[in-house]
């Protein structure tokens, strides 16, 4: 049975889809996909256990992709590209080695045998764990995220899961799931055959989740490879540096020429 997925949509053109992070939704991107669809007919969902989209039983990255797949089959958007960030580009990864389709593949700062998750994202996988306290407004919940030692730019991550319910803020995301399952944005993605598809893989300068092996691992399996670091980036390059990250972002859309 197909699983409810909530989406946005911008502008018209060539199809052009975003796929968010772990513990992200659909909000964090609307500033890149209102800019790119000047070009593009973007869309932006939410994928399973996030944002307004169905909770499941897994974020395995099998899953993940094949509703992901069936979502935008649905909705007849064929061989689109894609910016997929991190735990979203794994799921993007996953679909192209299921045989999913896409024109260019946008990589922020994850590759196919990236492994490695950073003390943030581990202590935000141990904090959403823990049950939340009554909280009734935003307002009050910044000041939760700011007294257990959440850094501010996580704190807005994380206020844009939350939904009042009842009076009280709950998670959107599956909290439990996400937590239980953290070990899952680790795994390989694993191709069995040589990929043509023009791949961008965007580096943070001061990220490490693209390494030499993964980079080595990556270049064995895309010939069209381009790898493009950004100066004064951290994992999150599209809000560390949201000008450089567009002007390559589009340079590579619109003529494949970096």
């Amino acid at each position: 049975m197909a699983k409810k997925i909530f989406f946005r949509e911008f502008g018209k053109g060539d199809d052009l889809v975003i796929l968010h992070g772990i513990l992200g939704c659909s909000d964090m991107w609307i500033p890149v996909a209102r800019k790119l669809s000047e070009r593009f007919h973007v869309i932006v969902p939410d994928l399973p256990n996030h944002g307004l989209s169905e909770h499941t039983e897994s974020i395995d990255f099998g899953h993940t992709a094949e509703i992901i797949s069936d979502f935008l089959k649905s909705n007849q958007i064929e061989r689109p590209c894609v910016i997929a960030h991190s735990y979203g580009a794994k799921v993007a990864f996953q679909m192209l080695a299921g045989g999913f389709r896409f024109e260019k593949i946008v990589a922020v700062d994850m590759l196919p045998a990236t492994t490695y998750a950073d003390t943030q994202i581990q202590q935000l996988m141990h904090f959403i764990a823990q049950p939340l306290p009554p909280l009734s407004s935003f307002a009050e919940a910044q000041k939760f995220f700011s007294d257990s030692g959440i850094e501010p730019r996580f704190a807005d991550l994380l206020a844009k899961g939350l939904a009042m319910h009842n009076g009280t803020l709950q998670w959107k995301f599956n909290a439990s799931v996400i937590a239980e399952s953290s070990a899952e944005i680790l795994q390989h993605i694993d191709f069995k055959h040589i990929e043509n598809t023009p791949l961008l893989a965007i580096k943070g300068e001061n990220s490490q989740y693209i390494d030499k092996e993964s980079i080595a691992q990556a270049k064995a399996v895309f010939h069209n490879l381009s790898l493009v670091e950004i100066p004064g980036a951290g994992h999150w390059v599209q809000y560390d540096q949201p000008e450089a990250f567009l002007n390559v972002v589009y340079k590579f859309l619109t003529n494949n020429k970096l």
